[in-house]
């Protein structure tokens, strides 16, 4: 008797394997793509996470400004990192889901909490209204969430998926 008849799992078909690994491949890209360009952006525009963290609602002192100004994009470059390669993936998925989590929270107590919406967002992300920001990070939980998942058995459609 086959293996996976004992178990009451069924094997998962090529088609099956080879869709699962091509999500994976896509939220791998995605995210290192979308965490880099996030740090990036925030290193490149100069003092303008350090002016947002101050105009805040969260009471920011100048010195955690300017630790917030420098902290944030580095753990983004961290995150992106740390889900490129495959000894690191599991963690990293868990630390993006965290961070939209808190990015969830914030944009949502933001949204429906307070009159006053300041946005340290880079690039194209500032350009979505507050509501737009609290669809996008919880999509991007769900995402990561998956992405963790998948990384949680290896998938081998052929040898060489990441």
């Amino acid at each position: 008797m086959n293996q996976h008849i004992k178990t009451g799992h069924r094997a998962k078909s090529k088609y099956e394997k080879t869709l699962s690994a091509s999500i994976s491949k896509a939220l791998l890209f995605y995210f290192i793509l979308l965490l880099s360009y996030a740090a990036l952006s925030k290193i490149t525009e100069g003092n303008s996470l350090y002016i947002s963290l101050i105009n805040a609602p969260l009471f920011l002192s100048t010195e955690l400004a300017g630790f917030g100004q420098w902290f944030i994009p580095i753990t983004e470059l961290v995150l992106a990192i740390s889900i490129s390669f495959k000894t690191t993936r599991k963690i990293g998925y868990i630390g993006v889901a965290l961070l939209f989590i808190l990015l969830s929270v914030y944009a949502g107590w933001i949204t429906w909490f307070l009159p006053n919406k300041p946005c340290s967002c880079g690039g194209l992300i500032s350009l979505l209204s507050w509501k737009q920001h609290v669809v996008f990070n919880l999509l991007n939980l769900i995402l990561s969430l998956i992405g963790w998942y998948l990384t949680q058995r290896p998938i081998k459609a052929n040898p060489t998926t990441i």
